[in-house]
């Protein structure tokens, strides 16, 4: 199962994955790595990303941004939750506060404000099916980044939206742990576990900042101090821009465009282009049309008065936040090794200037300055999946405010606003130290614990709370108690222990109500759904109608009756006037007048797809019957023999069936376009195949005579030489049992098996087929085994001698190859199997009918060939689902059943693609397939249990919905080519879903 690595900014979104064993970052609907984070509402859908960026201005009523600076906060109230000025600003359409307390936006669609957490969760789904849509397979676990200065309010306000877009929230991660973490594991070679390389990390993004000091060893990291303010980013600068530029047009026209919040819009987008103009050039105009009132903006600005502003408006605060940092991590700037910067505002000269002033030092520019984050954030899910084999790397953070414990005699919660409060950690206190205290309490009691005020019910950064109910042993000190607390791996506080007491933990009140948000964000996605589908729907509408007045006049003119010209000329333009009048129509309706024009257009269509195949395909089909024609008239390898007027039979039934069709052809030629065609190529197909059918099987009656005849030969030789010799006379062959088969010996090179007395080889190394002696007569003679297997040898060398050279023979291009696969049939591959899947149970070919199936034969422990055949095979599946849905089978066997348990081929599986079917079996169901599908395999090197090689063949074989074999692909075939092959076999067998 993918995991997903989830940024949101303020500005852009940036969504990160693991796919093939590395980090890829998922494209969008218009191939960009980094999504607009942004919302807008019409009466049927939500929009989001690149398709609500437009509306910003235009639907600036019912447009929302800035979400993650927006949710779980309030307006008024608490100072870490309460909205600011910026906040107020920058919203398009304004914020109010929700039913729930909590901050919304006033859409003017709406008659109450629109709560910014499902807005979130709109926009989370919408990055889960662009991450579907760009892997192919459904992603479910999601670690997403927070600012550093999120409470545990709004942390699990993410959490919230998480769930309720149908995500599985693994961990809620602060922006620069994830900085960490990308930092550290791509670094493990330049870092030491007795020397710690410390390094800064400075994140400036649109609407906040944060800076860290970490120590990085080769097994973790350590943060020295972090610290972050929540109203310093880049917006601060385009506001900054914004006044200036309003300033100037005020002073020309008289009137303040800050004042409206659509001329507002226009004006930031200005400043934003210039401001990323400045970064790279010294000087940028800037410009904007009937910005307010029909008056146009037009200006100047340098990039010295840009520093000027930015020296006193931004850069102060900057200054201020990084030295708290470096005075908090109890290091000196020499002793830092690097400073790694991230976030858009770093690419300001000024910016960069500055940072590298304090630090005293080149900044370094190693992470991706928009990527790192989400790149952190799926390595962290990468280490938390059971899916992934990932190198544990833990980033240790410190605690941004100090813990403290309000102490409740008796467990009253109405005296909670006067309990006595205890200071159990101090700020910038690792997360990973255990934490204990000692108090003096006396049970009952109330423990609350907060990293703001305890006392305070609805504290934004309340922790935990446990009830201590009564005393089970005495204490070490008379009436003083130890509490003991800890944070898991995922940052969440805990109590652990309280010595010599029984306790119970106290859930606290739901802050928000997980089923109406779910409730909500499932209704809103099934209505953009539909929504979406009448849309294209509609689209499709239109298309068909321009494209049959387009072909009706050109390509297709000549496949219309001429009756039913005017008819479906008439009807197609009554169609267009009536979508124009219904354009709001419903789904249901769009599709059944879709559904009536497809009706009368198909006819047409199919006519000209029968007349343009035979147009293109005509000449190769009667090369393709000539060439049949001509091996019928040789004699070859292929016919075994077989009487002249029997192999000319099959050559005159070609010759007739050519003739028919070029009769067919002459007749045809007068024949009107809008009739149905004499014949159809599919037709030809049929009848062509029905004769080749009757050849493959003559074919084999002639080679299971000829075998029958070269072994009675070869027993009365035997039986010759052994009265020659005066031996006692072989049984006669009705006497016997069964004939012993040629016995395998050696197989380092090709794949042999047993068919009464004959041998085929794959053509590999010839030379290494040994056959073991048998022993002589009882009397110490030779015996009839050494004359019988000495002519056993002969037949079977001279067999496979006869084998490789034909098939040598036929890779060069020559017709009379032994098996022609080609011209005539399929070579005799596959076979109905039975054997043991993942779950222990017994599938067959026959469950998989219906389907192509794909096979590739390998073992768990293959170190390089068969994981990257299993790729391509996954890579196939893929590509042909997103074509055709899913149409193939992947099928996965084992040719190592000894060791390919069925847990073991269950955990493989879950590395490749999802319908993946692996399957094992015993020793002799396992060499029954092989023998059937010639696959060849052999026990190589072996070390130890865990460290052997099995040589095998590497081809993945394809067989038809019937279960009968197709075609193959050998190890140098891509996996692009492989899915285009069996493309276009779907496309000319017509193949479903």
């Amino acid at each position: 199962m993918p995991v997903l690595g989830i940024d949101i900014g303020d500005g852009s979104a940036t969504v990160a994955t693991i796919s093939k064993g590395a980090i890829d970052v998922v494209l969008n609907e218009v191939s960009q790595r980094y999504t607009p984070v942004c919302a807008s509402f019409t009466q049927k859908r939500r929009l989001f990303g690149d398709q609500a960026s437009p509306q910003l201005i235009s639907n600036y009523r019912n447009s929302c941004r800035n979400i993650m600076s927006l949710v779980g906060r309030t307006i008024g109230g608490d100072e870490d939750l309460a909205v600011s000025q910026l906040d107020e600003f920058f919203s398009p359409n304004g914020l109010a506060a929700c039913p729930n307390g909590y901050v919304g936006y006033n859409c003017a669609m709406e008659s109450e404000p629109y709560d910014v957490n499902k807005v979130l969760a709109g926009y989370l789904g919408f990055l889960s099916d662009m991450a579907d849509k760009y892997i192919g397979i459904p992603s479910r676990d999601v670690v997403i980044a927070c600012p550093s200065w999120f409470s545990e309010v709004q942390k699990e306000a993410v959490k919230l939206a998480v769930h309720a877009a149908g995500l599985s929230c693994v961990n809620v991660l602060d922006e620069c742990t994830a900085m960490a973490l990308d930092y550290g594991v791509y670094r493990l070679k330049q870092l030491s576990d007795e020397k710690p390389t410390t390094v800064a990390l400075v994140m400036i993004g649109h609407s906040h900042a944060s800076a860290a000091v970490c120590d990085f060893y080769q097994n973790k990291a350590e943060m020295l101090a972090h610290v972050s303010r929540r109203d310093l980013g880049g917006r601060n600068l385009d506001l900054m821009l914004m006044k200036h530029m309003a300033e100037i047009f005020e002073k020309k026209y008289g009137c303040n465009p800050l004042e409206n919040r659509k001329v507002r819009s226009k004006l930031e987008v200005v400043a934003v282009k210039t401001k990323r103009v400045l970064s790279a050039n010294s000087e940028s105009g800037f410009a904007a049309e009937c910005l307010m009132e029909d008056n146009d903006l037009q200006g100047n600005i340098t990039r010295d008065e840009f520093d000027e502003m930015c020296k006193k408006e931004f850069l102060p605060d900057l200054t201020e936040m990084l030295m708290e940092c470096v005075n908090m991590c109890g290091k000196s700037v020499e002793e830092i090794a690097a400073v790694e910067i991230a976030g858009g505002v770093t690419r300001i000269p000024c910016v960069q200037k500055a940072i590298s002033s304090i630090f005293g030092k080149q900044l370094s520019r190693t992470l991706n300055s928009d990527e790192c984050v989400a790149r952190g954030c799926v390595l962290d899910a990468a280490m938390r999946s059971i899916s992934y084999r990932a190198r544990q790397y833990r980033v240790f953070e410190r605690t941004m405010r100090p813990i403290s414990l309000a102490v409740v005699p008796g467990g009253d919660m109405e005296k909670l606003g006067s309990a006595e409060i205890a200071e159990i950690l101090p700020a910038g206190s690792l997360k990973a130290t255990p934490i204990e205290t000692k108090l003096n309490l006396t049970a009952p009691v109330t423990l609350v614990a907060s990293m703001g005020d305890p006392r305070n019910p609805a504290d934004p950064h309340f922790l935990a709370s446990i009830e201590v109910t009564k005393q089970l042993a005495p204490t070490q000190a008379e009436g003083v108690v130890a509490v003991c607390a800890a944070f898991d791996d995922q940052g969440r506080f805990a109590f652990t222990g309280v010595e010599s007491h029984e306790f119970n933990v106290l859930a606290r009140g739901h802050l928000f109500d997980f089923e109406e948000y779910a409730q909500f964000e499932a209704e809103a996605r099934n209505k953009d759904r539909v929504e979406n589908e009448r849309l294209r729907t509609l689209n499709d509408f239109e298309t068909l109608i321009y494209s049959v007045k387009e072909k009706m006049s050109g390509s297709h003119r000549e496949y219309v009756a001429p009756e039913l010209v005017g008819t479906l000329t008439t009807e197609l333009n009554n169609w267009s006037n009536w979508l124009y009048d219904n354009y709001g129509e419903t789904l249901e309706v769009l599709q059944d007048a879709l559904q009536k024009v497809n009706a009368q257009w198909s006819p047409i269509e199919r006519l000209h797809f029968e007349y343009s195949a035979k147009k293109n395909d005509m000449d190769a089909f009667l090369n393709d019957v000539q060439a049949r024609y001509k091996l019928c008239c040789e004699d070859g390898p292929m016919w075994y023999g077989a009487p002249a007027e029997e192999r000319l039979e099959f050559a005159q039934k070609l010759q007739a069936f050519d003739a028919r069709i070029r009769q067919k052809m002459e007749e045809e030629k007068d024949h009107p376009r809008h009739l149905e065609p004499l014949f159809t190529m599919d037709q030809l197909h049929l009848e062509c195949r029905k004769i080749t059918s009757e050849i493959d099987e003559f074919c084999r009656r002639m080679r299971v005579q000829n075998e029958r005849r070269k072994a009675e030969e070869a027993k009365a030789k035997e039986k010759a030489a052994a009265e020659a010799a005066g031996a006692k006379p072989a049984k006669e062959a009705g006497e016997e049992a069964a004939e012993e088969d040629a016995e395998e010996v050696d197989m380092n090179n090709g794949a042999t098996y047993h068919d009464n007395h004959t041998t085929e080889r794959l053509p590999k190394a010839f030379g290494q087929c040994v056959v073991r002696p048998f022993s002589s007569g009882r009397d110490g003679t030779p015996g009839k085994s050494i004359l019988k297997n000495s002519m056993l040898s002969a037949v079977v060398c001279a067999g496979t001698a006869m084998g490789v050279y034909l098939l040598l023979d036929a890779r060069r291009g020559n017709r009379r190859a032994i098996v022609q696969e080609e011209r005539y049939g399929k070579p005799q591959l596959g076979g109905p199997f039975t054997l043991i899947d993942k779950n222990g149970k017994q599938r067959s070919l026959s469950d998989f009918r219906g389907k192509l199936v794909l096979i590739y034969f390998g073992f768990v422990n293959c170190p390089d060939i068969c994981p990257v055949e299993m790729d391509k095979q996954t890579q196939v599946t893929e590509i042909l689902d997103r074509r055709f849905g899913p149409i193939v089978q992947p099928l996965f066997i084992t040719v190592d059943p000894r060791r390919d348990t069925v847990e073991k081929i269950a955990e493989y599986s879950k590395e490749y693609h999802p319908r993946l079917v692996p399957l094992t079996g015993t020793d002799g169901m396992i060499r029954d397939v092989a023998k059937k599908f010639r696959v060849y395999y052999n026990q190589g090197i072996k070390s130890t249990d865990e460290d052997y090689l099995i040589d095998h063949s590497i081809i993945h074989y394809l067989l038809d919905e019937n279960g009968e074999f197709l075609e193959f692909y050998g190890k140098n075939v891509s996996a692009k080519e492989i899915a285009d092959d069996i493309g276009k076999i779907i496309k000319k067998r017509n193949i479903k879903a």
